[in-house]
């Protein structure tokens, strides 16, 4: 098509569109031969592999160039080995000098709120903790702080992920405790001690490099440079963020052999050990008090500090000593301070619910001063054990055998007539003489209690009776019979009467016979009346 053109402007003929140059072309390009084709078709196979190997031309799905991401690895994996000749170096020039265990390392974690995605990347920093230690002293000091980014970082639309990684992870939210102390939002103190640590000598000495974990040095990296930006505080001298499970790696090769790691991946799963993941006293008080220790950031430096000193003292012969090599837990309560110096920048105060409560023998009293009663405990059931039997068909064979001897030894009887009888006796809250409607008259006999009467209701004996209460006998009465009646003088001899005169006339009885009564009633015959005399008509 290129050299068409110029033969077509030398015939001086004009086209508008590339659609009328083909249309042009075509006939021509049918009436060359095969070798004049096969030239123009080498040409057009060098163009396309030039286009393909051409990476600027294509883009992965994020929008970047495959020539750009092409080039991040490169460098990214220049900068490892850059670093991790820099750590053997360090450790090299050390281990020359003999201070190889008083070389002292920092470690640094930092929680974040989130992530921004542009570019380059921004975090969101929430929470820092900073550790400063060697082999031959352990832990010599801390730092640790909350940090709230200033309102102009934070862009809308980041809430969700915010909640959703405090819910994951460290629990810290814009709307948490942390977040609104003053002391949180203090960039240059903040600043300030962090770099007397890492770099006391300031321009005059070289910043002391930060290890941390290999996802995070992107991160550190940034959160450490925009917390200078907030500060407003100089530094000529960029940070070196390494990879701890580098340092760990390289520090095994000065062990005694058979100590050391034969690969990087076996030291960075030393470090991810979750020995000291849930012990007490490793994190900071807000994430003990919220239960996320595991996720504090204290609680991270300090567990890759513990693990170092782990592998490396007993080979060096160092003493491991309690607090700054190794971690002793303790009750919180103790509130024993460490050996090593330990600062809380964003200290929050006990609250109301933090107070422990008092525990005394004396009752609880209300607003009024009067004792409280207090309920039982949660589960506590006041049942008399004596008196409970167990089920014998949820028993093993053997519990149902002692059961059978113990029942046995204590009542005579067997297990099995004891149970048929309880099951044919009637129930103990009924009563044979009660009444179905409700009533409150029984009519139970006089000479039968019912004691399953409720207190409002006399039943029985007991007062409120259809039957009438028996009398109480009159002492100038008469004896009585056996059959309840009052004595009559026609009775016969020996039922509770003396014998009548023996001049009386025939009885039917075969005795003497009875005098015959008066023709009026008298007292013996109305025994009930007492002295009362009865009316004559």
């Amino acid at each position: 098509m290129q050299d068409q053109k110029k033969i077509l402007k030398v015939e001086n003929i004009h086209w508008d569109t590339m659609d009328d140059l083909v249309a042009i072309c075509h006939p021509r390009w049918k009436i060359l031969g095969e070798a004049e084709k096969s030239k123009y078709k080498d040409i057009a196979k060098k163009a396309k592999e030039c286009d393909r190997e051409n990476l600027e031309t294509k883009f992965d799905s994020r929008g970047r160039s495959l020539a750009f991401v092409q080039n991040e690895k490169v460098s990214h994996e220049t900068h490892l080995s850059q670093m991790v000749k820099r750590v053997k170096s360090a450790l090299s020039e050390a281990n020359d000098l003999g201070q190889l265990k008083t070389q002292k390392f920092f470690l640094m974690h930092i929680n974040i709120l989130c992530s921004v995605d542009e570019d380059p990347a921004r975090f969101l920093p929430c929470e820092i903790a900073l550790l400063q230690f060697n082999l031959q002293e352990g832990i010599i000091d801390t730092f640790h702080t909350f940090i709230k980014p200033p309102d102009s970082s934070i862009p809308l639309g980041y809430g969700y992920e915010m909640q959703k990684n405090a819910d994951d992870t460290h629990g810290i939210t814009l709307d948490d405790d942390p977040m609104w102390h003053e002391n949180s939002t203090s960039y240059k103190e903040i600043a300030t001690r962090i770099m007397k640590r890492i770099n006391p000598g300031g321009v005059r000495e070289a910043v002391w490099p930060i290890y941390t974990l290999g996802d995070d040095e992107e991160m550190v990296s940034s959160v450490m440079n925009d917390l200078l930006n907030w500060s407003d505080l100089p530094i000529e001298q960029d940070f070196r963020v390494y990879h701890v499970h580098q340092l760990l790696y390289h520090l095994s090769h000065y062990l005694p052999s058979g100590a050391n790691f034969k690969s990087e991946l076996l030291a960075g799963d030393q470090l991810a050990s979750d020995i000291y993941s849930y012990t007490v006293g490793m994190a900071c008080p807000y994430h003990d008090k919220i239960d996320k220790s595991r996720f504090c950031s204290m609680n991270c430096v300090k567990r890759w500090a513990f693990l170092i000193l782990d592998k490396c003292c007993q080979p060096f012969g160092i003493i491991q000593e309690p607090d700054t090599h190794r971690h002793v837990e303790r009750p919180q309560y103790l509130n024993k301070k460490p050996k090593y110096q330990e600062e809380h920048y964003v200290k929050l105060g006990p609250s109301l619910d933090d107070e422990p409560i008092k525990v005394t023998a004396e009752a609880d009293k209300d607003l009024f001063g009067a004792p409280k009663t207090r309920a039982a405990p949660a589960g506590f059931c006041d049942v008399d054990l004596s008196k409970t039997v167990p089920n014998p068909k949820k028993m093993s064979k053997k519990e149902r055998e002692e059961l059978e001897r113990t029942h046995f030894a204590k009542t005579g009887q067997s297990l099995e007539d004891w149970i048929t009888v309880e099951k044919t006796l009637p129930p103990l809250t009924q009563s044979p003489w009660g009444n179905s409607g409700g009533s409150p008259i029984c009519f139970a006999p006089p000479t039968v209690a019912n004691n399953f009467a409720p207190p409002t209701v006399s039943c029985g004996n007991n007062g409120n009776n259809a039957w009438r209460p028996l009398r109480k006998p009159n002492s100038d009465e008469p004896a009585t019979s056996p059959w309840g009646a009052p004595s009559k003088p026609s009775a016969p001899p020996g039922w509770g009467v003396s014998a009548p005169d023996p001049t009386s006339g025939p009885s039917p009885w075969g005795s003497q016979a009875v005098p015959k009564p008066k023709e009026g009633p008298g007292e013996e015959d109305f025994p009930t009346l007492g002295a009362a005399k009865p009316l004559k008509f």
